[in-house]
């Protein structure tokens, strides 16, 4: 097993806030593995202590990414085929040479959708670099573009929620100027965001939730840990 402090020194680089909810664990690091809300937590962590394999880090990776495409759904036909040829080669069902060319793969996921977070591109094109190079190390930005796409997502939901919200409203018949409906997005862009609003959103929750169940169903802390 890895060293208690190996894994908090890890925790602590990863987020202050994951090495204080880690810490009531004591020395039972797998306990706090079964428990951790924050997938992209055990992601980082996974990829920052060398846990598992290069191939189950890229499915975890590939897991967690494949959660954002719910919410783009007009990409999500063509990020789903890509991302499967993906798993496909790192479990060797294909040759690595068979991927289509990285200025190709994404042209199709922009065309379907211009409004595609480029955090999310940005953590395919890291899973695809992983991959080809054969080194885990090269997802260690996967988790905090994925954390930071599921806050993207999460605020054009909550603020297309509120524009609806507004339009229904008995003052939308009075006319005047629109209301400000996105205050989580910086005018630099959608990806650029102030995300301590959108962190406690339930959508961002969710998400975590479900991005940890498809950590620990890709690695086994107790199995992964064994010299």
């Amino acid at each position: 097993m890895w060293a208690v402090p190996l894994v908090m020194d890890a925790l602590v680089e990863i987020s202050p806030e994951a090495a204080d909810w880690a810490a009531p664990y004591g020395d039972d690091v797998e306990r706090a593995w079964r428990d951790c809300p924050q997938g992209t937590w055990l992601l980082a962590l996974a990829v920052k202590v060398d846990v598992g394999s290069v191939g189950e880090l890229i499915g975890a990776a590939a897991d967690c990414v494949r959660l954002t495409f719910e919410r783009i759904p007009k990409a999500a036909e063509a990020l789903e085929t890509s991302l499967t040829q993906l798993e496909s080669c790192a479990r060797g069902d294909l040759p690595i040479a068979s991927l289509e060319p990285q200025q190709e793969w994404g042209l199709g996921w922009l065309k379907a959708d211009r409004e595609l977070p480029r955090l999310v591109f940005r953590a395919m094109l890291m899973v695809r670099e992983a991959l080809v190079t054969a080194d885990s190390s090269r997802l260690h930005e996967v988790p905090m573009c994925i954390s930071d796409a599921m806050v993207t997502l999460a605020a054009r939901e909550q603020t297309d929620e509120l524009h609806r919200e507004l339009e229904q409203s008995p003052l939308a018949s009075l006319g005047g100027p629109p209301v400000a409906a996105a205050p989580f997005v910086d005018a630099a862009g959608p990806d650029a965001l102030t995300l301590s609003p959108m962190i406690h959103a339930p959508l961002y929750h969710e998400w975590q939730r479900r991005c940890a169940e498809a950590v620990r169903k890709r690695i086994i802390w107790s199995h992964a840990m064994r010299s």
